[in-house]
């Protein structure tokens, strides 16, 4: 199936994969896509004109709505079949959404660079939040999918000079993921990242970002209050003002941006 749904364009081949995970569990999905080898295509372009980058953009947005509503539903489904066995037979409910823990530390996630045009999608995190959760599997889903994916796990960001590549990366990626978790702006790499999304999006308004909330609420990312206002509390020790506003700016108006609102009920 896979060799055959190459050929076809972005939005269908994502629709073929898509309706042959409905047919299996979720842990068998997410194995099945970490087995798939992440081909790197030299020589990659985008093309220039704006019409056909806009039809890229969507369609690859349009991609990434299909793997979060499968796996939501996963989720629900699991929930819902729990609920009526302990009903029915009292006994331990199955765990919704396992994720395989062997997958965060992949040689495959290091940042190697690529010709320019390659990525397709930046997924921006905090590696103890969600690497072994939400977006282990989001991105797993995406390049099973064939969507080229940028994820560099928080612990190898080590150094200054890696944040050129880490712009570039951004600016050749039309769908910037913000994985906003309750620790997420605990790191400067990640509040840089965000402020780097929100320049991209200003100079170039064909940079879509699609936020998640994850386990947080979109509220105390817009007014910077709960988890985020102990953030800065700490950040003012040690980072000068102008940044400070910057990124408080970059949260402000991620934070107002429609996207996925993830909580505990969903699993």
């Amino acid at each position: 199936m896979c060799s055959n749904s190459r050929s076809l364009p972005l939005v269908s081949r994502v629709y073929v994969i898509a309706g042959d995970w409905r047919r299996m569990p979720a842990t068998t999905a997410l194995s099945r896509a970490k087995a798939f080898p992440f081909e790197r295509t030299s020589g990659v372009s985008l093309p220039y004109n704006w019409k056909m980058n806009l039809w890229e953009a969507l369609t690859t947005m349009a991609a990434l709505l299909l793997p979060i509503l499968i796996l939501l539903c996963k989720c629900l489904f699991r929930r819902w079949r729990s609920s009526n066995a302990s009903n029915n037979n009292p006994q331990p409910p199955e765990p919704a959404c396992t994720v395989d823990s062997s997958a965060s530390t992949s040689g495959s996630d290091a940042f190697v660079p690529l010709p320019t045009g390659y990525y397709e999608v930046f997924l921006s995190f905090r590696g103890p939040d969600t690497r072994l959760d939400i977006t282990d599997v989001l991105y797993h889903f995406l390049v099973r999918s064939k969507i080229r994916t940028f994820k560099l796990d928080e612990d190898r960001r080590v150094g200054e000079d890696i944040w050129p590549s880490l712009v570039e990366a951004m600016k050749e990626s039309k769908i910037h993921v913000p994985i906003l978790s309750e620790n997420y702006a605990h790191s400067k790499w990640c509040l840089k990242e965000l402020a780097e999304m929100v320049e991209c999006r200003k100079h170039d308004k064909g940079h879509i970002i699609l936020p998640i909330f994850y386990k947080v609420n979109p509220r105390d990312v817009r007014k910077q209050s709960g988890a985020y206002e102990e953030a800065f509390k700490r950040h003012k020790k040690n980072v000068d003002d102008k940044t400070i506003l910057i990124w408080k700016n970059a949260l402000k108006e991620v934070g107002e941006l429609k996207g996925w609102h993830v909580t505990d009920k969903d699993g």
